[in-house]
């Protein structure tokens, strides 16, 4: 996804000689100042929220709780990966963790939710092949979407537009050529965030969502 394409392009530029190529390529265009190694640091929404505001905080401005909430975590196969483009994580208590990311868990949480045990959290759901070999994905996909509802889970959270919208495409997919129904929820752990702070549907923008869980929010008194 986005983050992960722009912490690589962030390690490339700075471990490589790439900084130099792309300074001599873009020296003509108006308006271009050289790239300074160093110069630039991408944070995922996860991270900042985590050191920015933290659990505590966090749960100090719930308005509206998630508290019985089941959601399975979804990180997808990017977040974390390669390791060694994410020098930030792996440093003990406080960072994220490449092999078991937990920050979405967290976070979620601090604001009511109850976290299922979801064995798929960096599973691949195909996002980069949806296109080209469509059957691929759907397959990916529904396994996800069927392990998460084996687990409990009523919510599947994601942190990236990529898998979210894999997951919501080929949910619909999935029962249309393979007949294969489910109906977990799928929605951006910041949906879930903002409506926990006080925002409502509307403003975080469930209406949007393929998987449409308005009736489930309703039901758990996040109107």
């Amino acid at each position: 996804g986005c983050y992960h394409n722009l912490k690589k392009a962030e390690y490339d530029l700075e471990h490589d000689e790439k900084s130099v190529e792309v300074n001599e390529r873009l020296s003509g265009k108006a308006g271009h100042k050289a790239y300074k190694a160093g110069g630039v640091e991408t944070i995922h929404a996860l991270d900042w929220i985590k050191h920015a505001i933290g659990e505590e905080e966090l749960s100090r401005r719930v308005k509206n709780s998630l508290k019985g909430l089941k959601i399975a975590n979804y990180y997808g196969c990017m977040y974390t990966r390669p390791r060694h483009i994410f020098p930030e994580k792996d440093k003990g208590p406080g960072s994220e963790s490449t092999a078991k990311p937990h920050f979405m868990d967290d976070l979620l949480a601090a604001a009511g939710a109850q976290n299922v045990d979801f064995p798929l959290k960096t599973a691949c759901c195909g996002g980069a092949h949806s296109l080209s070999d469509s059957d691929t994905s759907t397959r990916l996909v529904l396994n996800i979407l069927e392990t998460a509802e084996a687990c409990g889970a009523e919510v599947i959270a994601t942190e990236c537009p990529t898998c979210h919208t894999g997951l919501e495409m080929h949910q619909v997919r999935a029962e249309e050529v393979l007949g294969r129904k489910t109906n977990v929820k799928i929605l951006y752990f910041t949906q879930l965030l903002g409506m926990a702070l006080g925002l409502s549907q509307k403003k975080v923008g469930v209406q949007e969502n393929l998987s449409d869980p308005r009736a489930l929010l309703r039901e758990k008194g996040l109107g």
